[in-house]
């Protein structure tokens, strides 16, 4: 087994010993192409528990996340499918993003047992934008999120971010898009063809 699976599952597995608890097995969230690698975490998230929301995380790894040459590196999406309400905004989201790859880092850190690396916190910024018709809340940012998984070294992702609620579930979704590659590299149009698997309308 490869360096880098071993990391991939200690993040899916470690982490979260209730990842594939039945609730989570019954709801996924996300439909991606069969070749793109699932993974789901319960509330409260291990590496970030301040986070204090209740429900679970669901996440679609492209099949190039963990190779460094692939034009996929790095690129992957994720949904919060959650009971609360966020009231969100550009600054709540650049405290959120911050804190949840900031723990993320150096939980993978300890696990690498490497207390050479000199982990750099995450800089987030978020600008709001409308979209007409509907109530979603859009988001685009950029972050530089230090990459403990695979570089050890700092990274910029380009981000997309979206906010609405599911009323027939009764929680809330929060989904997130990351990439190296900027808005316009066809990367993007990969992410952005992975749909609902449920019946919640933006």
């Amino acid at each position: 087994m490869t360096r880098t699976l071993l990391i991939l599952l200690g993040w899916a597995c470690w982490l979260s010993p209730s990842i594939y608890a039945q609730e989570a097995q019954d709801s996924l969230i996300l439909k991606a192409p069969s070749d793109w690698r699932i993974e789901q975490i319960s509330f409260p998230l291990a590496f970030a528990p301040d986070l204090p929301y209740h429900g679970f995380e669901d996440i679609r790894f492209m099949p190039g996340w963990h190779e460094k040459d692939s034009p996929e590196f790095w690129s992957y999406t994720f949904v919060w499918f959650i009971e609360d309400a966020l009231d969100l905004n550009e600054n709540k989201l650049k405290s959120i993003i911050e804190l949840y790859f900031d723990g993320l880092n150096q939980v993978v850190r300890n696990m690498n047992k490497d207390s050479s690396d000199q982990i750099s916190a995450t800089e987030a910024h978020f600008k709001a934008s409308l979209k007409e018709g509907g109530p979603a809340e859009y988001y685009s940012g950029k972050l530089t999120v230090y990459d403990a998984f695979f570089t050890k070294s700092p990274i910029q992702l380009f981000a997309q971010v979206r906010y609405f609620a599911c009323p027939k579930q009764e929680r809330n979704l929060v989904w997130f898009m990351f990439s190296p590659k900027a808005f316009t590299d066809p990367v993007w149009e990969s992410l952005e063809s992975v749909e609902l698997a449920i019946p919640c309308k933006e």
